[in-house]
């Protein structure tokens, strides 16, 4: 499996084995110079590592084959970042699965997710 995992923290992507301790990951976010970013997003790319822990500094512009999986451990701050954060799977009609937590603060963001044609199945849990 090759997942892109999201976090608003950039001290949540450090550490332990690999990024957030994940043994197969690496980190990508604004507190990295430009090589590490771009050595970061290579080894993603050519799957030497299989989890990808990132800020929305990754929710843009990029085109990563065989993202299977976006996980949205914080939820974004508007409906646009949203979608560019879930857009990372199901590129070139590929299909893929986004997983996000949601708190009661997140409320209205939910609600614009769910009113959007074609939205997502959603599984409550509390």
């Amino acid at each position: 499996m090759r997942a892109l995992a999201h976090s608003a923290d950039s001290d949540a992507a450090g550490g332990g084995a690999g990024a957030g301790g994940l043994a197969q990951s690496t980190e990508l976010h604004g507190n990295l110079t430009q090589a590490q970013r771009l050595a970061a997003l290579e080894s993603f790319r050519q799957q030497e590592v299989a989890f990808l822990i990132a800020t929305d500094v990754a929710a843009r512009g990029l085109d990563i084959a065989g993202v299977q999986t976006v996980v949205n451990f914080d939820a974004a701050q508007s409906l646009t970042a949203y979608l560019h954060r879930v857009g990372r799977t199901a590129r070139a009609k590929a299909h893929g699965r986004a997983v996000s937590f949601f708190t009661e603060a997140d409320r209205a963001l939910l609600k614009e997710v769910l009113k959007r044609p074609g939205a997502p199945k959603v599984r409550v849990c509390r």
